[in-house]
């Protein structure tokens, strides 16, 4: 019985706990991360603020992994689509991870496209002792399950934050053949910052994480202090996070153009992209030239050149006004409408020049 597809039909109403999550007293006066990622409902005005993920999404709930672990997705939209985008959340998301995720989804049903959101192993507080090559094995289960058993011929995957590295590590080591389309929204950097004291404290948690893996029996799975930060983490986790040139480290902007060209180069000859930058993003230091970024990382994605409009494309926006998680509603409606547009292969009229 328990092997069998669960695959009932329920409304998803899931209230949003960010801002019970963002709460979390600071155990230590070495802040060795900063504030969570996904809380920008604190940066947006209340007359602006926008936020429908409390009214629920109609769905199936099936299962799509069952051996080791249980693991289950939830699809909205067109019953028996042959087009699916999946969605990712960030560190401490799991389902409904972005106030736009329902605008988003409601988009794409007219032009036959589903919504596919997910729990991986690392979703919710579990995210401290897993990896991005973790989450790609999660993820490659999820799409050879669309296709397979769920009647998708092509798909299409868009990350939030954390999302974003994952969906980048799966393009880099393991691509499926049946994704055409690749949406990052609001991939940064995990520890670039202008906060000197927040940048010191970090060298010292490396160099504690470091000893710890050398020494320990457990390497680096063994967990670090408590108080490090507002979720348990391992020695390795925490590297991966933190270290320059970590295994998490896609976005950072002092990354030199050959460790972009590392991490991006050469995966994306056959897959479309979008890379979605909220410009006022309170996540990214002040100091990131954003543009400048987002052009690096295209160039990287086209193995330095241009494509001259023959294959896939790679399209840089720049939301305007936009938070981390795209809580206004002008930033969320700007990027649904760039992303139903890329999506369906029409012209994204905001890309950057």
């Amino acid at each position: 019985m328990r092997n069998r597809l669960l695959c009932c039909v329920v409304s998803a109403f899931v209230t949003d706990s960010l801002a019970a999550r963002n709460s979390v007293a600071w155990a230590s006066s070495a802040v060795l991360f900063r504030p969570l990622r996904g809380g920008g409902a604190r940066f947006a005005s209340m007359t602006t603020k926008r936020d429908t993920r409390g009214e629920g999404m109609a769905g199936t709930l099936f299962q799509y992994k069952s051996q080791q672990v249980h693991l289950q997705a939830f699809e909205s939209g067109p019953l028996h689509a042959e087009r699916k985008l999946v969605v990712l959340g960030g560190l401490s998301d799991g389902m409904l991870p972005c106030p736009y995720v329902p605008e988003l989804a409601h988009a794409l049903v007219e032009d036959g496209w589903s919504t596919v959101q997910v729990n991986l192993r690392s979703s919710y507080m579990q995210w401290g002792f897993g990896s991005l090559s973790q989450d790609v094995e999660d993820l490659t289960a999820l799409l050879d399950c669309l296709v397979e058993k769920r009647g998708a011929t092509t798909l299409a995957v868009c990350g939030h934050s954390t999302g974003s590295q994952i969906i980048a590590h799966l393009m880099r080591t393991r691509p499926h053949d049946r994704v055409s389309h690749v949406i990052l929204q609001g991939g940064v950097s995990d520890r670039e910052s202008d906060d000197a004291e927040e940048t010191r404290a970090r060298s010292v948690a490396l160099e504690l994480a470091a000893s710890i893996s050398s020494s320990s029996l457990s390497g680096g799975q063994e967990m670090m202090p408590r108080d490090t930060t507002w979720a348990p983490v391992t020695a390795q986790r925490y590297m991966d996070l933190n270290a320059v040139a970590g295994a998490d480290d896609y976005f950072s902007s002092d990354l030199s153009d050959a460790q972009l060209a590392e991490r991006f180069g050469g995966f994306y000859s056959r897959t479309n992209v979008l890379i979605a930058y909220s410009a006022d993003d309170e996540y990214v230091a002040k100091s990131v030239d954003k543009r400048k970024l987002l052009r690096r990382l295209c160039e990287a994605m086209q193995g330095g050149g241009s494509r001259d409009g023959v294959g896939p494309v790679v399209v840089p926006v720049l939301v305007p006004g936009g938070d981390h998680a795209l809580y206004t509603h002008t930033s969320a409606d700007f990027f649904v409408d760039a992303a139903a547009a890329f999506l369906n292969d029409r012209p994204v009229t905001a890309a950057l020049e």
